[in-house]
């Protein structure tokens, strides 16, 4: 369904709109995160954070797969590095 995705990237008008969706996901997360599970989670209390610094695990993973979407080659760069191949090589 996406493969022209990976065969050609995003287009600019897709990419501006993924970026928006992105940073609308981000900011509800980020809110849902410092204003309700931190203050709830005794595992948190005392402990001092940024909020700004505060990440969800679902926006890591959609900022990740943005950025491949995208053309970055860090994540392949980083696979590579760890393990020695591209992750379709058949060797």
């Amino acid at each position: 369904m996406f493969r022209w995705v990976l065969d050609e990237g995003l287009t600019d008008q897709l990419e501006r709109e993924l970026t928006g969706v992105f940073l609308v996901i981000h900011k509800v997360e980020n809110w849902w995160l410092v204003n309700v599970e931190i203050p709830t989670n005794e595992q948190f209390d005392g402990v001092d954070f940024d909020p700004v610094e505060v990440i969800s695990g679902r926006v890591m993973m959609l900022k990740m797969l943005f950025d491949v979407a995208s053309g970055s080659k860090d994540y392949l760069s980083e696979f590579e590095r760890r393990y020695g191949s591209r992750p379709h090589d058949e060797s």
